[in-house]
């Protein structure tokens, strides 16, 4: 008998058909401001909610914008001719009008304002040895005397 009013119970909790469904998913695509996601999620540039801890902070490798943290406007492409191949990459980074608009980068070195050909001037990760970039990047010399982290 004792053990009959044991298993009634694990039967009541087990079988009790309950299904629990997480409704907290942010919607895809939609948003226009930071309120029509959910706690823990912020509205991208590209309408979408996204995490805000997997934001990828500026200089970093990214695939659309809308990865990037809320600073970043852009997912840029850098192209870089070594003499072995070329390589490239797509950093998270936003338009400037000169250095001082642009953040300092992890390895402690203010970021640099730069044009390349037609291209806006944007925020680009200085350096000053393939040690300040990470990884899947190396530092090197671009006009004026300056560095900054590239595709290798």
């Amino acid at each position: 008998m004792r053990q009959l009013f044991t298993v009634l119970p694990l039967l009541a909790l087990f079988g009790s058909g309950c299904i629990i469904v997480d409704d907290d998913d942010p919607p895809v695509t939609g948003c226009r401001s930071d309120l029509d996601c959910p706690g823990g999620y912020y509205c991208a540039a590209g309408g979408s909610c996204l995490p805000e801890v997997a934001a990828v902070p500026v200089y970093d490798p990214c695939t659309v914008v809308d990865e990037c943290e809320a600073l970043a406007t852009r997912c840029q492409e850098i192209v870089a001719e070594w003499d072995d191949r070329t390589s490239r990459n797509n950093i998270c980074t936003y338009e400037c009008v000169d250095s001082t608009d642009c953040v300092v980068s992890p390895n402690g070195l203010q970021g640099l304002c730069v044009a390349f050909g037609d291209t806006p001037f944007i925020c680009y990760e200085q350096c000053e040895t393939g040690g300040d970039c990470g990884v899947g990047f190396d530092c090197a010399d671009i006009d004026g005397g300056f560095r900054i982290c590239v595709p290798r």
